[in-house]
Order: C-alpha cells, then sequence, then structure tokens
C-alpha cells in the first residue's frame, strides 16, 4: 500500500506507487552552486505576494468566523448546531494553519 522506492540517482529518485492520492514533494529545485534560471527570480516579490495571500486568507477566515457567530447569535435559544461547531473548528483549524 502507498509507494515503493524503484531507482535513485545522482539527480532523479523514481518511487511506484499503487494508489491515486495527488502529491507533491517540495525541495529546491536548483542545487547549491550551479547554474539554474530560477536564481533570477525575485525573490523580494515572490514574498510580498505570499504575505497578501496570506493576510488576505486570514482576513476572509476571519470574516466567516464573524458571519457565522453573527448568524448564530439571531437564533437566540437554540442549542449550538453540529454543522455551526463543525464550521467554527474548520476556520480555526485553517487560521492555525496558516499562522503556523
Amino acid at each position: 500500500k502507498g509507494c515503493e522506492l524503484a531507482e535513485v540517482t545522482d539527480t532523479t529518485i523514481t518511487c511506484h506507487c499503487n494508489h491515486l492520492t495527488s502529491f507533491s514533494a517540495l525541495m529546491t529545485p536548483c542545487g547549491s552552486g550551479s547554474s539554474c534560471p530560477c536564481r533570477n527570480v525575485d525573490d523580494y516579490g515572490l514574498a510580498v505576494i505570499s504575505y497578501v495571500g496570506s493576510a488576505i486568507s486570514l482576513a476572509s477566515i476571519t470574516a466567516a468566523i464573524v458571519c457565522l457567530s453573527l448568524a448564530k447569535c439571531c437564533k437566540r435559544g437554540e442549542r449550538l448546531s453540529e454543522t455551526f461547531k463543525i464550521h467554527i473548528n474548520l476556520c480555526v483549524s485553517l487560521i492555525l494553519s496558516i499562522i503556523a
């Protein structure tokens, strides 16, 4: 079950998998000291895009929590529904995953 290592060379690793799960390997595209076209990428620009995207995500998830809470406050006297608890827990989990 899963993947098995098939071949290892100096530049590649080959695996054979028997499932349909999509996954990716995060790695440095260029080794240290090698000439690589990706070295020309503006690291500052990528950092700005990452921080802006994360900030937008955090703001959107926070807005979702506020909207869920306001909608729940309108229905006073009822117990918290399972759906409400699940949505709040998902939002909190997303916030923690962005912060971490």
